[in-house]
Formats: structure tokens, C-alpha cells, sequence
């Protein structure tokens, strides 16, 4: 269901449309519920385009799907990592992740969504491992580019600048329009001192997410503080508006 075009706007709408008339004809559809609650995700954070009232719904269903599936490692997965972005339940999302890679270690949509959960509410070493071991088993995967993003921003997490950036640039050549991608070049590039770069970055990302402000950022649920603030700070060196 859950397709990697989903962030852009059109797709977006598509997905949730599609989603919710599953949930209207089976209200126990748990797997459509989880993916509404990721679809809202990509809402917010591809394009800073959802709203409170989407964003809640987002949230219900996730926490609905979590309730009626235990032993769903996808659901459980997919739900957590909604859950993490909208609701900013770093515990709730990183117990979901867990339990899904106690049941399928090996799923690589689950490892994605373990990633993503790790780089923003766990540990960032075992964020890259799980974003590493997920490419390996999928090397063709059709998420290659969120795996490379949520790569980079682990390993900017651990100050690890150039690898951060290498994954950066691999995700975008995967999808040039990638707002997902552009953010952690950006971050890295300043991280390396290379601000004329990181301005053309972020003239490339405000061009295609006009909603990406250092006030927005500031609604993104990274557990991190520190970390948070120094992104905020490269998007300050970069130009990014407030």
C-alpha cells in the first residue's frame, strides 16, 4: 500500500484516501491503520503540510493499530514510528519497534521504521547498524532513499560528517526530490565548513518545502536536544529563515 511517492503531495492524498475507505469498510483493519498513521507521518515531515486535526487522527489510528496488534511486526512498527513523529511517545515507539524485531529481525520495511524510531528517540550506533543491515538484505529496496536518509541523520547524530553526507547524496540520487535527503546534506555540509554548499543545499530545500523554517524544525521530535540544536544552528549558518 505504502509507496515511495507517498511523500509527495498528490500520492499522499491518494494513500489516505485509499486508507481510510479500508478502515471504513473493516474498522478492525489494523495494517491500514498503522499506514494512515505513517501516511499523516510523511504528511509532516516531507512537506510540513499536515494539520492539528490530520495529525490526531494520525495519532488514534496508530495507537489503535499498536492496541489490537501485538504480534504484527509491521504494524507494530509502522505504528511506532508514526506514533514517535506525531506524538513525540519516544518510550511507546521504541518498546513497538523492539517487540517488532524480537518477532522479524530480518523485514526490511520493519528495519526502516526501527531506524527511523532509533535515530530519533534511541541510540544513534544502533540506528546506523539497523539502517545497514536493512540495505543489505534489501540492496534494491524501493525505500532506498528514506533508508539512506535516516542512515545520514544517524550518523550525524554520532558527528560522523562525511558519512553522513556520502548516505546524503545517495539518497538523493535515488530521488532528486527528496526533501527527506536534502536536510541532512544541508546539516552535514555545514558540519564540514563548507557553507557556500550548504546555501546552495538550502536554496534547493526551501525551494521544494517552502514550509522548511527554523520554526518548523522546532516541532521535530528528536529526543535529543543537543542534536536538535545543532541543526537548528546549521540552518541558521546556511540561511534557512526563521
Amino acid at each position: 500500500m505504502a509507496q515511495p511517492r507517498y511523500e509527495l503531495q498528490r500520492g499522499n492524498d491518494e494513500a489516505l484516501r485509499d486508507l481510510r475507505r479500508a478502515i471504513e469498510l473493516d474498522g478492525g483493519y489494523s495494517a491500514a491503520k498503522a499506514l494512515y498513521g505513517w501516511a499523516i507521518q510523511l504528511r509532516k515531515s516531507s512537506r510540513g503540510q499536515a494539520t492539528e486535526a490530520e495529525i490526531k487522527e494520525g495519532i488514534q489510528m496508530a495507537r489503535e493499530a499498536l492496541a489490537a496488534h501485538h504480534d504484527d511486526p509491521v504494524t507494530l512498527a509502522t505504528a511506532g514510528w508514526a506514533l514517535c513523529f506525531l506524538d513525540s511517545a519516544h518510550d511507546d515507539a521504541v518498546d513497538a519497534v523492539d517487540r517488532a524485531l524480537k518477532l522479524a529481525p530480518n523485514i526490511p520495511a520493519v528495519l526502516n521504521h526501527a531506524g527511523w524510531v532509533r535515530v530519533f528517540a534511541g541510540d544513534p550506533a544502533e540506528a546506523e547498524e539497523t539502517f545497514r543491515r536493512a540495505m543489505r538484505l534489501s540492496p534494491l529496496d524501493p525505500q532506498m532513499a528514506h533508508l539512506q536518509s535516516g542512515l545520514a541523520l544517524a550518523c550525524l547524530r554520532a558527528e560522523k560528517y562525511e558519512e553522513a553526507l556520502a548516505a546524503a547524496l545517495r539518497a538523493s540520487r535515488e530521488r532528486p526530490d527528496y526533501p527527506q535527503a536534502q536536510r541532512p546534506a544541508l546539516f552535514s555540509l555545514v558540519g564540514l565548513g563548507r557553507l557556500a554548499e550548504a546555501k546552495a543545499v538550502a536554496r534547493r530545500v526551501r525551494a521544494s518545502s517552502p514550509s522548511f523554517t527554523v520554526s518548523w524544525f522546532t516541532s521535530v521530535p528528536f529526543k535529543d536536544q543537543l542534536f536538535k540544536a545543532r541543526c537548528i544552528a546549521a540552518m541558521r549558518a546556511a540561511g534557512i529563515p526563521e
